[in-house]
């Protein structure tokens, strides 16, 4: 069964920012059933722009995924998100590899 992902990319120029952001964004993720699955900086980028910080949280659906994104109380803090510097958010399902076949 497909599964729903949120991948976000950012860049950090504002710390406080991003430190208001991540406290705030955990509660949402959990009323969502999310879990994040990676948290980290980059360790090489072979091709394309590198970003600071990489996350992807899991949810059981693509449409999780949406209701997560959309969520009002998220909607509240995308704005800490986003001064934090350039950034990228990516809504995507995903179907198993093993189901893909």
């Amino acid at each position: 069964m497909p599964r729903g992902y949120v991948i976000a990319r950012m860049g950090v120029r504002h710390p406080e920012a991003l430190r208001t952001y991540v406290e705030n964004s955990g509660p949402t993720i959990a009323r969502h059933n999310g879990r994040v699955m990676i948290k980290g900086c980059p360790a090489g980028v072979v091709e394309g722009e590198s970003y600071e910080i990489q996350v992807m949280v899991a949810l059981p659906t693509y449409d999780d995924a949406c209701a997560f994104y959309f969520d009002p109380v998220f909607q509240q803090i995308i704005e800490f998100r986003q001064a934090c510097g350039e950034n990228i958010l990516i809504l995507e399902e995903v179907v198993p590899a093993a189901s893909a076949a």
